[in-house]
């Protein structure tokens, strides 16, 4: 197994394009992707080709979903306030239809119950004397103008997560996988709608629709100490909804570290599960597989360059004296096959990347992922010149420096194959749309 160079694959992109056209045809799939491109909603094949799907007025989508029968997409979109609003569209539609959904609690995507309808989350209300977090509604709404919505149940919300970072690669892993890498889980499965509770993703509950009960799955959020329990985040579900496996995270002495747990969701026992690496995003394959990717920091950008490079990178990270900027970190990712009741840790995949965005598995077995590049086209733009941070007062120029690109890895090929660089937030159509 040897490195693979994001930088090189986007740098040589016609090539990967034209051999990934060349393995679709071998493969007879008609795998699509749902993508934002641009601000936009796209579908998008394996070829790299995309349609535009109808997009709602907004200033940015951050999350989608697609109905089983892949004929709806639905999507959270934040208007020029930044506030949160339910939309419905698809291929087929000639326009987005906006849902009464009422306010959307923040971070939250959404998803499709089995009987059709949108599952989402609602703002809830805080406690008339604030004495502790807000509630959240979880609520259900048909995906047609004019629907109105109806509550399951309510869980209180951790709340108190903030900050942010100077580094566009974190803005666009942040998209990808939630803030901070921790994204806020939302599923419906026969046991029950699985959701985070906290805005750092670090706690989780299970709710009955048909009751209201909310269980705890893990350990409970405090806002008084949120890392002290050892939180678990970055929930997925397995393929017959009956458990989860999501990332523990331990911090001590300055230091985080990460393992793999899993979750039955029938009892709420978390079990702890010894892997080859430490884990950052997870997938609970179609085939039982849990794939995993990690971090390892592998290299400083600035290390080497002449002071006033290294002081011109140090005030677009923030750091007004030079001394006290650690580096530009450029990390080495790697992806594994964990088969978690038949042992094993495959280490298949390794690249010169900032960090895996998301992964998902096509109903062909191929895998498909999104991928953050390291921050050296950003920084050879800071000491060259040529970006002027003063210019780009929305990041995008930034964001352009280091862009989302999307993978795919088809049972069986040693490498993977570019889809297409500027593809965010994917989403694999389900396969019952393929006919």
């Amino acid at each position: 197994m040897s490195k693979v160079s994001i930088r090189g694959l986007l740098a040589c992109a016609v090539l990967p394009l034209v051999i990934g056209g060349a393995a679709v045809q071998a493969q007879d799939t008609a795998q699509e992707i749902a993508a934002v491109q641009n601000g936009l909603p796209v579908l998008v094949d394996f070829s790299g080709a995309t349609q535009p799907i109808p997009a709602p007025l907004g200033r940015d989508i951050f999350d989608m979903a697609w109905s089983t029968d892949g004929q709806m997409l639905a999507l959270v979109v934040y208007d020029e306030n930044y506030k949160p609003s339910l939309f419905v569209t698809g291929p087929g539609m000639s326009e987005a239809v906006a849902l009464d959904s009422g306010y959307l609690e923040a971070g939250f995507g959404a998803a499709f119950t089995p009987d059709g309808n949108i599952l989402y989350a609602a703002e809830g209300v805080f406690p008339a004397d604030f004495s502790g977090p807000p509630i959240v509604e979880l609520r259900q709404i048909a995906p047609e103008a004019g629907a109105q919505p109806v509550t399951l149940g309510q869980f209180e919300h951790g709340v108190g997560c903030g900050g942010g970072s100077p580094i566009p690669a974190d803005w666009q892993l942040w998209g990808e996988s939630g803030f901070g890498g921790s994204y806020l889980t939302l599923e419906w499965t026969p046991l029950g709608i699985v959701h985070s509770t906290s805005c750092s993703g670090g706690s989780a509950s299970i709710l009955n629709p048909a009751t209201g009960e909310d269980r705890p799955l893990g350990p409970a959020f405090d806002q008084n100490d949120p890392m002290g329990a050892d939180p678990i985040s970055r929930l997925t579900v397995s393929p017959d909804g009956t458990k989860a496996a999501g990332v523990r995270l331990v911090y001590l002495d300055n230091e985080v570290t990460s393992s793999l747990v899993l979750i039955d969701l029938a009892s709420g026992e978390v079990t702890d599960v010894a892997t080859a690496g430490q884990p950052d995003q997870l997938l609970w394959g179609r085939d039982g597989t849990i794939y995993y990717s990690t971090r390892t920091p592998s290299r400083d950008i600035a290390a080497g360059l002449p002071a006033k490079d290294r002081a011109a990178l140090a005030a677009a990270m923030g750091y007004p004296n030079v001394s006290e900027m650690p580096g530009v970190p450029a990390y080495t990712v790697e992806m594994h096959r964990f088969a978690p009741f038949m042992g094993g840790d495959d280490l298949f995949l390794s690249l010169d990347a900032y960090s895996v965005g998301r992964m998902r598995q096509a109903f062909d077995g191929t895998l498909v992922f999104s991928v953050i590049p390291n921050l050296d086209a950003w920084a050879q733009a800071i000491v060259s010149g040529q970006l002027d941070l003063t210019a780009d007062a929305t990041g995008d120029q930034q964001r352009a420096l280091v862009p989302v690109s999307l993978f795919q890895l088809p049972v069986g090929q040693p490498a993977p194959l570019l889809v297409g660089a500027g593809l965010e937030q994917f989403e694999l159509r389900p396969e019952a749309a393929a006919g």
